[in-house]
């Protein structure tokens, strides 16, 4: 009883470490899609130069702040998935 509850932990871990590493590398997608969009639509005059030039600051510290996020929360998945295979 006890192995399939560490198999289920397991596999449950490891599902979320896919996730979350698809989740960032759509969210980093999304910031760049959005910056090239904001590029466009300033090109037109909507927008000033320089809130854009501070609003891709604030996409890009967003998607790199979320990405190590997501690698710093992987990481300690990882391990914990090496400490339940240990115990298996």
């Amino acid at each position: 009883m006890k192995s399939k509850n560490f198999e289920f932990q397991i596999a449950t871990l490891r599902q979320d470490k896919i996730i979350f590493a698809v989740e960032a590398a759509a969210i980093s997608m999304a910031c760049l899609v959005v910056s090239s969009l904001s590029s466009l639509v300033a090109s037109f005059g909507f927008i000033p130069t320089i809130y854009l030039f501070y609003g891709n600051i604030a996409i890009f510290v967003l998607s790199l702040g979320y990405t190590i996020y997501m690698l710093v929360s992987n990481f300690s998945r990882l391990k914990k998935i090496k400490k339940l295979e240990q115990e298996l």
